[in-house]
């Protein structure tokens, strides 16, 4: 068997899904493609167990050539601690990341929405996990 296999187990070797996945002391977080609307869609929730990351969020904005705001919000524990908007005109990514901590024992959610039709919005969270 050639290459390294699926470092996350089952059918999506890229990781892709709401969940934070770990390979070693790091850990990420790939939503993939999401179709948003002017509702909260979330992209990734999870968990944090006994150990806190130091990571850094990069917003996707999937649709080349729209000209509709969109919006991200990070929440942790349910209390937002962060939002961004990126307007139309400057669609495409990437944009400049956003370095977060994220404590220990937290419930983690980032959501997107479009300020008016549909987007496809996306997240990436990489970082690195310390005890």
């Amino acid at each position: 068997m050639l290459g390294g296999g699926n470092p996350v187990s089952g059918s999506n070797p890229a990781g892709i899904g709401s969940t934070l996945n770990y390979i070693g002391k790091h850990a990420y977080g790939y939503s993939g493609e999401v179709t948003a609307d002017t509702n909260a869609t979330k992209l990734l929730e999870f968990d944090t167990g006994n150990t806190y990351l130091v990571a850094k969020f990069q917003p996707i904005y999937f649709t080349e050539g729209a000209s509709t705001n969109a919006f991200w919000q990070i929440l942790f524990d349910n209390q937002e601690i962060y939002q961004i908007e990126v307007t139309g005109a400057t669609n495409g990514t990437p944009f400049q990341e956003l370095e977060i901590i994220i404590p220990a024992f937290t419930k983690v959610k980032i959501t997107c929405n479009a300020s008016s039709s549909t987007l496809g919005l996306g997240a990436v969270l990489t970082g690195e996990v310390y005890a």
